[in-house]
């Protein structure tokens, strides 16, 4: 069996530099959600959010906070969920 040392040293290094940033890289903050999309039923008076989650950048993502108006107004009170 031939094994080529140059690939397998080139592999180990680049595995150990991935080791090494997951294990001291400082975190990030998350990137925003993605293709985010809502769906409104007026008969209901609800709504679905729908989102893909962003990178978390070694900062894990633990809530969501949403805000809604339900006055239809530019200048109304704002509520704010929190989706776990």
């Amino acid at each position: 069996m031939h094994t080529d040392t140059e690939s397998v040293n080139r592999w180990a290094t680049a595995a150990s530099r991935c080791f090494m940033c997951t294990s001291f890289c400082p975190a990030d903050e998350p990137d925003p959600p993605q293709n985010v999309w809502v769906r409104c039923y007026d008969q209901e008076r609800r709504a679905e959010i729908f989102w893909q989650a962003g990178r978390e950048n070694f900062a894990p993502i633990l809530n969501y906070y949403v805000q809604f108006n339900t006055t239809f107004a530019q200048v109304g009170k704002w509520e704010t969920e929190n989706l776990r």
